[in-house]
């Protein structure tokens, strides 16, 4: 499916995350990557033939939305809320 070395699962704070790769989620949430910190669920859009996607741009979805995952395990949805801050990685 990808090339980039996004793990399929690992443990943030002794919590097992998840990586999804859902073909609709740009179509059914208007978006590319979404945390879902309480499922411990990071859904990403691969690359398909519907979502032309380069390695590199689900490689910063992937690290996007592992920050938006540790902030709020964190207790800093004020920072998680914050794009511009996630962004600058």
């Amino acid at each position: 499916m990808n090339k980039i070395p996004i793990p399929k699962k690992f443990k943030l704070f002794g919590q097992t995350v998840k990586i999804e790769y859902d073909e609709q989620l740009h179509y059914r949430e208007d978006t590319e990557a979404n945390c879902e910190a309480r499922r411990n669920i990071i859904a990403i859009q691969p690359n398909c033939k519907a979502v032309p996607r380069q390695d590199t741009q689900i490689e910063q979805n992937f690290f996007h939305e592992l920050i938006h995952h540790i902030l709020i395990s964190m207790g800093r949805n004020d920072l998680s809320d914050d794009e511009i801050f996630v962004d600058t990685q």
